[in-house]
């Protein structure tokens, strides 16, 4: 018999059982039947909630991307003393999002189109507060001349994203393409990046 629980409880259990599958079998190979059987609930209960297993998986990515921004905002808090400090851990805390070489498994989820667009999707609208507060106090520090510093930031975000999907990426070739992408001072970033830049190797 099934237990009723409040609808905020089930609809979370939903999406944390999903989130359980997806990474343990992939996107495309998860049925919504799967995520019902692993709640211990009927289908129909499912799109009670979820209109579509696309759904599912935006809910499934914004607890992610929430739980993403809250722990990069409080590395900030605690650590960034300055505009640099703030950039270098937008890029390492973007990567570690990413985490394509923990297990095979979920390397074959995150390599997924429909995790990529809906992850691109709702990851830049999440992060969006924390880009404006860098680029202004980049601005105020004099750091950028670029005219849309904004847009170049994620441009090279998703360079290092993309880039990464396919090889190993160095804390040095991080560093000379923030410097490069951005038009700041070459070496500006070399001295921080070897002890925030945490998720890329030597």
């Amino acid at each position: 018999m099934v237990k009723h629980k409040e609808p905020t409880i089930r609809k979370q259990e939903i999406v944390d059982y999903a989130m359980h599958l997806f990474l343990k079998q992939g996107y495309e190979k998860t049925s919504v039947s799967q995520i019902a059987k692993a709640v211990d609930v009927a289908k129909g209960l499912v799109y009670y909630y979820f209109e579509s297993k696309e759904e599912i998986l935006e809910c499934v990515v914004e607890d992610m991307c929430q739980q993403h921004v809250e722990r990069l905002m409080i590395q900030i808090d605690e650590h960034a003393n300055d505009f640099y400090d703030r950039l270098l851990l937008l890029m390492d805390a973007y990567y570690e999002i990413h985490p394509y070489t923990e297990t095979e498994s979920s390397t074959r989820w995150f390599m997924q189109n429909a995790f990529v667009e809906t992850f691109h999707k709702i990851y830049l609208q999440r992060i969006d507060n924390v880009l404006t507060q860098i680029v202004e106090q980049g601005q105020k520090d004099g750091y950028f001349e670029l005219q849309y510093p904004k847009m170049m930031i994620i441009m090279t975000l998703e360079g290092i994203f993309g880039l990464s999907r396919y090889r190993q990426i160095t804390r040095d070739q991080v560093v000379e393409m923030i410097e490069q992408s951005l038009n700041l001072p070459r070496h500006s970033l070399k001295e921080k990046g070897a002890s925030l830049l945490t998720h890329f190797v030597n």
